[in-house]
């Protein structure tokens, strides 16, 4: 039996994004000022778009779909791959229901869980991984950020 999210469940809409190693040192210690700028460039306005693609180009990196299907299936057995690049995971004893959509510049997440277990199997994956939840004004860094590596 499948755990279906119910009406009254809460729903978690995460993005999370690859950020470029030399705005990850500099906002290492200023995760609101990159969230906020994350967040501007997600409500842009059509008229800014093509200003707000060039910013965010700086800040993030594109991401690798290949690559993170490899990790995730390599890390992963719960997800179950629906698509070139989706993911689902609906696990009756937790109750946890999510969805993982790999873009090209940022991967989705989509859960009943404030902490889906794609979480633990994206940990590690890159140094750099900026998770935003821009309908509660969530963010974090995934990982412990190790600032003395080299730059890429």
């Amino acid at each position: 039996m499948l755990y279906n999210i119910k009406e009254g469940d809460r729903v978690r809409v995460y993005n999370i994004f690859m950020i470029n190693t030399h705005f990850a040192k500099l906002y290492k210690n200023k995760p609101k000022t990159l969230y906020q700028m994350l967040e501007q460039i997600n409500k842009v306005n059509k008229k800014d778009y093509k200003f707000a693609f060039k910013l965010f180009e700086q800040i993030a990196l594109p991401l690798n779909r290949t690559d993170i299907n490899k990790y995730i299936e390599k890390r992963d057995k719960n997800h179950i791959k629906i698509g070139d690049a989706t993911y689902i995971l609906n696990d009756i004893n937790t109750h946890e229901v999510t969805k993982i959509l790999i873009g090209a510049a940022h991967i989705k997440v989509i859960s009943n869980k404030n902490y889906p277990d794609i979480f633990n199997s994206l940990y590690g994956y890159d140094n750099y991984l900026y998770v935003c939840d821009f309908n509660t004004s969530d963010y974090f860094w995934l990982n412990k950020i190790n600032f003395k590596e080299e730059i890429r």
